[in-house]
């Protein structure tokens, strides 16, 4: 936890509070044939140290679904996800006002559906994202954006995309990334 209330996970350090903290994941299958999965992922735990918000508890909450559906016209590929952080009431000397006590609550989503052409590694990939963080924070802003990519996958788990950005505060961005999955 930071003075400014953002939460912060790097356990690289070991344990900073000496508290539990429990989280994980159900997905579930419906249709026999593995084209849709829905998942419910949750976690929850204390977020400060031994001194500085020893009492501070964060929450999160993420529901998400993929849907896939083979066609002779191509490969759609439907995925989806909502996130919800909440992080307990306390006072953040590092905010925007001095001593600020604000209701500490972030959600994040995103909808994207992809195109994967016929007997080709080629796709179309559009996707809207959006982001809802505190008012008065100093790390982050409300953000809605929308992607548009061209996607070569190079084999089934390595891609690389040429894609454009336009994101509601008029940062849009051009960029090409490459992911793989291991």
């Amino acid at each position: 936890m930071n003075d400014d209330g953002s939460v912060d996970f790097d356990s690289s350090g070991g344990d900073n509070n000496n508290a539990p903290a429990f989280g994980g994941r159900f997905g579930i299958l419906p249709f026999a044939n593995s084209t849709f999965e829905v998942g419910l992922s949750g976690y929850t735990g204390r977020a400060g140290d031994v001194s500085a918000f020893s009492n501070a508890k964060v929450t999160l909450f993420v529901i998400d679904l993929s849907y896939i559906k083979q066609t002779t016209f191509g490969i759609f590929d439907l995925k989806g996800q909502y996130n919800n952080q909440k992080v307990s009431d306390e006072v953040y000397p590092g905010t925007v006002i001095t001593l600020q006590d604000f209701n500490n609550n972030t959600s994040a989503s995103y909808l994207q559906l992809a195109y994967r052409f016929p007997d080709s590694n080629f796709e179309l990939a559009n996707r809207i994202s959006n982001l809802n963080v505190p008012n008065e924070v100093v790390w982050g802003a409300d953000q809605t954006r929308y992607t548009v990519t061209l996607d070569y996958w190079l084999n089934w788990n390595a891609v690389v995309k040429v894609g454009y950005d336009f994101i509601n505060n008029d940062d849009n961005v051009l960029g090409v990334t490459f992911a793989m999955g291991l």
